[in-house]
């Protein structure tokens, strides 16, 4: 066997290790690209071998001399660990994804030294193609394909009104959703141009040219996708197959046709000095096909301090409730457990608490969750929680609202019959108490690594009867009257 496919197998073998041992992250890279609901990231496995084959082609860049990295990459190794711990820990899903191909490329430095680090910056970096967190992007490319579709459709000539997102022609209505933004194509669009570059060895300004072309050809690519759809509708009365059954195999058709047009014309773009970047000379050969057993051992304790102190963070504390977490008897308040229309959601608490309270003409609804521990799909933070609970709720107005004795964040809501409310709540980690939900997040994050740390919401809400000053003025009293007799509405601290 080659010194070259030793190499790279080498280099393989450190990567598997690292997916080893930072397995959460890999299996939610997995869980995303088998997403076939939201089809945006199912080209995931497609681009881990193009990574590979790559790396493979490349190979006899690999065969340049071992050099030793640290201390350099050892300080990088622990900070990349110690921030992926942070952010698994806090359940920041996309902050640890972006940060796994940074511990890959890194731990390849610290094994391999600078010369094959820098071999294999392209084949780790080309990973981010394939990560989740491009959908930031899909509510800008939605809203400009409704503007694009719009001049195009009124530039043919197609009877039409746009409301919204909503596309009206005389035969029906179409609904240009998220999932019409393009953002598919876009991120493949620019792999396939990354990785043409790559291929090529092109020089920075041809390569810059490069995306450019391929972002404005899948972007209209998705244009005249969705113009096309919209003008069959009104050419067939609404029963074209694109309409009626499926468009999805179409957009990818015309994308292809996109990717010709650009292979058309990368072949012609003037290459900037590309005759003499083109040739790179043959490293200089070094027999050894691993470094030293230093570089090894220090990498891998580097590598496997995060896994390690997350998996002692799950295993080695039980997880408890705060026993002192009850509802608050408050004296001149009549308390019950008396069900209203107020259901928040939060996925997978371990326990909640539901408790109406009375005091003359004042009513105040009172409200719990607790985590006793926090993890992906069972937070504070969660994607689908709501304090506003079931059920349609405008938005009128939010910010902090503060009482004598507390801080709370508010919300001024109006539901589904007209009626309005004022709803207060706080976090607590352990005894950290906060109005903000990232913040919050990130202190169990912290606190959670060595210690076993409770979180909590806790929202009040007052009907605005007869109107919303007085509605605060009743949850004022409230709190008040809780932190006066027990010095416990979650301590009766201010935030910090």
């Amino acid at each position: 066997m080659s010194l070259a496919t030793r190499r790279f197998l080498a280099v393989c073998l450190v990567v598997a290790i690292v997916c080893l041992l930072y397995w959460p992250t890999p299996v939610s890279y997995s869980v995303a690209w088998t997403d076939f609901d939201n089809m945006v990231n199912t080209h995931g496995y497609l681009i881990v071998a193009m990574c590979v084959a790559l790396l493979y082609l490349r190979r006899q860049d690999l065969t340049g001399p071992l050099q030793r990295a640290f201390p350099v990459a050892g300080i990088a190794l622990a900070l990349l660990t110690l921030a992926w711990l942070l952010a698994y820990r806090a359940s920041f899903q996309t902050a640890h994804q972006l940060i796994f191909p940074l511990i890959l490329w890194t731990a390849i430095y610290a094994v391999f030294g600078r010369n094959i680090a820098r071999r294999c910056l392209f084949p780790v970096a080309f990973l981010y193609f394939a990560l989740p967190f491009w959908g930031m992007m899909n509510g800008a490319l939605q809203a400009l394909t409704i503007v694009a579709t719009q001049v195009i459709l009124r530039l043919i000539g197609v009877p039409v009104r746009f409301e919204g997102n909503l596309v009206h022609i005389p035969e029906g209505t179409f609904a240009i959703e998220g999932g019409c933004s393009g953002l598919h194509f876009l991120v493949v669009g620019l792999a396939i141009a990354s990785y043409y570059s790559a291929l090529h060895r092109d020089k920075m300004r041809h390569r810059v040219a490069l995306l450019g072309l391929v972002i404005a050809l899948a972007l209209l690519a998705n244009w005249i996708r969705v113009s096309v759809i919209i003008i069959a509708g009104h050419l067939t009365d609404m029963q074209s197959y694109l309409v009626r059954v499926s468009h999805y195999g179409f957009g990818w058709a015309v994308f292809a046709g996109a990717m010709l047009i650009f292979f058309l014309i990368a072949s012609r773009i003037p290459e900037y000095e590309h005759g003499a970047a083109a040739h790179v000379p043959p490293p200089t050969i070094d027999a050894r096909c691993w470094p030293g057993a230093r570089e090894l051992v220090l990498a891998f304790l580097f590598l496997a301090a995060g896994p390690a102190s997350a998996w002692m963070a799950i295993n080695a504390h039980p997880a408890v409730l705060d026993a002192r977490f009850q509802p608050p008897e408050v004296p001149g308040w009549t308390s019950t457990a008396t069900p209203t229309n107020w259901r928040p959601v939060f996925i997978g608490a371990d326990r909640e608490e539901f408790r109406s309270y009375r005091r003359g003409g004042d009513s105040v609804e009172w409200y719990a969750a607790e985590y006793a521990f926090q993890q992906q799909g069972k937070k504070l933070l969660g994607y689908n929680n709501s304090i506003v609970g079931v059920g349609a709720f405008a938005v009128l107005d939010q910010g902090i609202a503060t009482s004598r004795a507390r801080r709370f964040a508010f919300l001024h809501l109006q539901d589904d019959q007209g009626v309005e409310w004022v709803l207060w709540y706080v976090f607590e980690v352990g005894p950290h108490v906060t109005t903000s939900g990232f913040r919050a997040q990130l202190w169990y994050g912290a606190s959670s690594i060595t210690k076993a740390v409770d979180a909590r919401i806790i929202s009040l809400r007052a009907k605005c009867d007869p109107d919303c000053t007085s509605a605060r003025a009743e949850l004022a009293r409230f709190v008040d009257g809780v932190c006066d007799d027990t010095s416990r509405f979650s301590d009766c601290r201010r935030d910090r």
